[in-house]
């Protein structure tokens, strides 16, 4: 045994040496700014130890076969001295890939795939690669540097001549052994964190993933036109009655963008641009002058009311835009309260709880002075599905994380449209923003992104906000301002602050943590009140999702879509004469209406790609869809279907998430592949109604269902969720 030791040590130092080098290169990363000023991560000893533990297994896994061959070849020096030489270069070459994907993170916000280098290593990119590098605000070519010197110091340092002599350092191997059993521990068992580690990912890993994952198969010129096609009819049902067959009806008109959808108005802008795939081809009449104004469709905003037209007298903060400027006079601030886990079998106004007081009185006595929805879902689970769905107006990928998958996927947003009118945008979190990717989007959509592990409770990031209102915000434009939670975030902990009214079980901690937060946010409203903030200022309040507790059998957030998970409440409130006193509706809204609701409140278009509808006007026939890893729901008229995802929409997901599940939408292992419930009557969804009885309908909005899968997992993928070039 001694002499295999002996044998092994050589294998065991280089392996040192490369989490040495690993360790510099991520510390180099993950301490840098980003290639424009900001942090790459706002938590880095939250991350650097979960990194080692990565590049820990990653050179473990390499060795072993080099480890194999030492022993097939019974120690001899000449096997010895080809598996050493082997090792060393396998590992130089993946401390060099190492490094490139750490800078593909940097600029991309995404890992260096197959795809994506295939896209980018052109001409095009080549010749702006210098000036890019040159800009780093990480350290001009550092990242070059970095490349060339990482994998040269791993050659040099393990050359043979700096080997251990086979009677020394014997504890090299034993050290290692346990590290790599650490490592393994800490982040399987001890410590985990999907998107931590999806950011993490050491070549291997990547290699291994894009060799393994299911080839995402092209979707049918035909499937894709019907899908879209279905979409567009779903939008259109979405249209106030009065415009189904009215005269500015939108319409959509782009082949290559199917989700863009434009107004009469809209269509006359891009003829007279030239731009023939956006206006189509139907004749419009934009030289003529619908409504009696004295303008013409081309120059008048809203061609159907001759009080709006160019030059018009504005009324001031109504929501209409009289003058055709773009937005309204003096249009409303906004602020958006994302609430985590605010589920709505645990708030107040939505479902009224069977015993006890309700675990959200502010947000219930807001919802009844305001504008609220009863029948209110996410479209996409967990946290970061509803920020982009919330954020972009998009339905989520079915299989893949938006966020962190499609980086390169222009996706225009609600704070970026503001942006053009004019308004201020700043975000705020009690979350880490790094952690699921967020930090990337931020940079791209808000003015400022601001964060604290100081202030990682809810009392705290509301007291910093209603401060920086004070003292920091430029009260001469109107603000777009969001602020996400963390407190009410599972196990629900009891930090300083929070009441305990009940029990220690999870529904009970949840009552008590929601309880806090409400208190929390009712502190900050009265701060902005104090200020003189509220006069015209429209607050925004949802929830990014639920938490399931059993009801289906199910106890894992991303493993079902019914209603426990995906319920959370939308509540309007302010002193706006489209929102003051609305009460609550029982209506279909999720997450995708926010954005345009947002821009019809301040009399901005909402021509674009937006998925969803303004909640301030009557639709026709409302739905909901979510879509997640596990489960899919469709909500429309008194019904709402929760189905199992579909087989084949996975694979054209081109995801591999929860692939291999073979559990009903009950949580069991249900022959049923879908349940459809009447929510009229059963807003829970504890009673299932008869299969037989809605058998067609249950199975017609299953197949609706994996058409909007494979639409929108089609569109992520090629680049073809808005104009590249919109906004610009």
């Amino acid at each position: 045994m001694p002499s295999v030791l002996q044998h092994l040590n050589p294998l065991a130092r280089i392996a040192w040496l490369q989490l040495g080098i690993a360790g510099v290169l991520r510390v180099l990363w993950l301490a840098r700014p980003d290639p424009f000023g900001g942090a790459m991560v706002d938590r880095f000893d939250w991350y650097i130890f979960h990194a080692i533990a990565f590049d820990c297994l990653q050179t473990s896994a390499v060795l072993l076969p080099i480890l194999t061959l030492v022993a097939v070849g019974r120690f001899q020096p000449k096997t010895n001295a080809l598996a050493m030489g082997l090792g060393r270069g396998l590992l130089a070459m993946f401390t060099v890939f190492a490094v490139v994907d750490q800078e593909f993170m940097r600029f991309m916000g995404t890992h260096a795939r197959f795809d994506l280098l295939a896209t980018y290593i052109n001409g095009a990119a080549i010749a702006q690669a210098p000036t890019m590098l040159a800009e780093d605000a990480g350290g001009p070519f550092l990242g070059v540097l970095l490349c060339v010197g990482g994998g040269a110091s791993m050659l040099w340092w393990s050359r043979p001549d700096r080997m251990p002599k086979p009677d020394k350092s014997r504890w090299l191997v034993a050290s290692w052994c346990v590290m790599a059993l650490l490592s393994y521990l800490f982040v399987n068992h001890i410590w985990g964190g999907s998107f931590r580690a999806w950011r993490l990912q050491t070549p291997l890993t990547l290699i291994h993933h894009e060799l393994t994952s299911a080839s995402e198969p092209p979707i049918s010129a035909a499937t894709l036109g019907a899908a879209a096609k279905a979409h567009q009819a779903r939008h259109l049902a979405l249209q106030p009655a009065g415009s189904a067959a009215g005269k500015d009806q939108e319409a959509f008109s782009s082949a290559t963008y199917p989700l863009l959808h434009l107004s009469a108005h809209g269509r006359c802008a891009a003829s007279k641009a030239g731009d023939a795939a956006l206006a189509g081809n139907t004749p419009l009449g934009c030289d003529k002058d619908r409504d009696g104004d004295g303008y013409t469709l081309a120059e008048d905003c809203d061609d159907t009311q001759p009080g709006v037209h160019p030059g018009a007298t504005e009324t001031p903060s109504d929501g209409i835009d009289q003058d055709c400027n773009g937005v309204d006079l003096r249009p409303p601030n906004v602020l958006l309260l994302i609430l985590e886990t605010h589920r709505a079998l645990h708030t107040g106004h939505l479902h009224p709880p069977t015993k006890g007081p309700s675990a959200t009185p502010v947000l219930d006595k807001l919802a009844k002075e305001g504008l609220s929805f009863r029948r209110a879902t996410a479209n996409g689970l967990p946290t970061i599905a509803a920020f982009m769905a919330i954020h972009t107006g998009l339905l989520p990928h079915p299989g893949r994380a938006v966020a962190t998958h499609f980086t390169q996927t222009h996706l225009w947003s609600l704070p970026q449209a503001l942006g053009k009118l004019g308004y201020q945008r700043h975000f705020f979190t009690a979350a880490d923003p790094s952690w699921d990717h967020q930090r990337f989007w931020l940079n791209r959509w808000y003015d400022t992104a601001d964060y604290h592990r100081s202030r990682e409770t809810d009392a705290a990031m509301f007291a910093h906000l209603g401060d920086w209102f004070r003292t920091d915000l430029d009260r001469s434009k109107p603000f777009f301002v969001a602020a996400m939670t963390r407190s009410n975030h599972f196990p629900f902990h009891r930090i300083d602050g929070v009441e305990t009214t009940g029990g220690d079980s999870l529904p009970e901690r949840m009552t008590d943590t929601m309880r806090y937060t409400d208190k929390a946010m009712a502190s900050l409203l009265a701060s902005m009140k104090a200020d003189g903030l509220l006069k015209n200022t429209v607050v925004i309040i949802t929830g990014d999702h639920g938490f399931p507790f059993g009801e289906h059998g199910i106890t894992k957030l991303w493993a079902t879509a019914h209603i426990e998970a995906t319920g959370v409440p939308i509540v309007l409130w302010g002193d706006h004469p489209r929102v003051r006193g609305a009460g609550v509706k029982d209506t279909i809204a999720s997450h995708i209406d926010i954005a345009p609701t947002v821009l019809d409140l301040v009399g901005a278009s909402r021509d674009g790609a937006w998925m969803g509808s303004s909640l301030l006007r009557e639709r026709r026939k409302p739905s909901a869809i979510t879509l997640t890893g596990r489960q899919w729901a469709l909500e429309r008229g008194a019904y709402r279907v929760v189905a199992e995802r579909q087989r084949g929409a996975a694979k054209a997901s081109g995801g591999s998430a929860n692939r291999g599940s073979a559990k009903g939408p009950n949580g069991g292992n249900s022959k049923a592949e879908r349940l459809i419930y009447d929510r009229q009557t059963d807003y829970a969804e504890l009673k299932p109604l008869s299969e037989h009885a809605d058998r067609e309908r249950a199975t017609k909005w299953h197949t609706e269902l994996a058409d909007v899968a494979k639409l929108m997992a089609n569109l992520y993928r090629t680049n073809r969720v808005w104009p590249t070039d919109w906004g610009k």
